[in-house]
């Protein structure tokens, strides 16, 4: 029998206050899930792929709404061995929203104490990885979450690239959530542009926040400053009734060029 503290009203209310796939109004037609299911392993699974949590992830949960249950649990469980594998340990904030949809997923297949472990795998991680910021989410929830709306919704791309900056306020050298953002932009401004016809015609008629985030984004994410040559040191003055020095003869062949400074 249940205790109070972990009645079903309890139970319920702990996992809506989750992170995860289940909790973000992810609710296309089934048709769009089967496109989205098959785009996903188009992808690759590839070792190395920095997203590759992220995609088990999301295919484990398309997989659950598509009823497929057995799979979803497996995919669930590839996702949280490919963050290990990646981050080279073994638990880490990145486990969070895996470990909320193995909750809701045993929920939802009656197995309330196993659903509770999990509950209580989150909650033991979000407070031994407490987000910087007291008042949002940690930044690899952030991350996690802007990437899935970007596959699942054309609406929800300028969303995502909020969810993105905000992530990368708090962790600002992540380069793939940097790239992930501009692209969201670029995205999310096409797909305004589209339902609004040929009334704006380019970026330069993006609003000028997006503007402001796409050209800052993009500049951090894809230009550094090359370094600068070492100066030749400066020669010392000839007195001025020195006498004129003897030309040398010319070398027996050409100075090495002056190395490109480019990477």
């Amino acid at each position: 029998m249940m205790s109070a503290a972990q009645s079903p009203t309890t139970l319920e209310s702990k996992l809506e206050a989750l992170q995860c796939h289940f909790t973000w109004d992810l609710d296309p037609g089934r048709s769009k899930l089967v496109r989205l299911r098959d785009k996903l392993e188009d992808i690759g699974t590839k070792e190395g792929n920095s997203w590759l949590g992220h995609i088990y992830n999301l295919r484990g949960f398309i997989q659950y709404k598509l009823e497929f249950t057995e799979d979803a649990q497996s995919l669930f469980s590839r996702a949280a061995e490919a963050f290990r594998q990646m981050r080279n340990t073994d638990e880490g904030p990145w486990l969070v929203v895996n470990y909320g949809n193995l909750a809701w997923l045993h929920h939802h297949l009656g197995e309330q104490a196993e659903s509770q472990a999990y509950l209580s795998k989150v909650d033991a991680l979000m407070n031994k990885y407490p987000s910087p910021s007291q008042d949002e989410l940690h930044p690899e929830i952030y991350a996690e979450k802007a990437w899935t709306l970007m596959k699942f919704s054309a609406d929800k791309k300028l969303l995502a690239a909020d969810y993105f900056e905000r992530a990368i306020r708090m962790q600002p050298y992540v380069v793939e959530w940097r790239n992930s953002q501009v692209i969201g932009l670029v995205n999310a401004f096409k797909h305004i542009r589209t339902r609004l016809g040929p009334l704006r015609t380019g970026p330069s008629e993006m609003p000028f926040q997006w503007r402001k985030r796409l050209y800052g984004t993009a500049s951090l994410c894809f230009f550094a400053p090359a370094p600068k040559p070492a100066l030749a040191p400066t020669p010392a003055p000839i007195p001025a009734h020195a006498p004129a020095p003897a030309l040398a003869h010319a070398p027996a062949s050409a100075p090495a060029p002056f190395p490109c400074p480019c990477p």
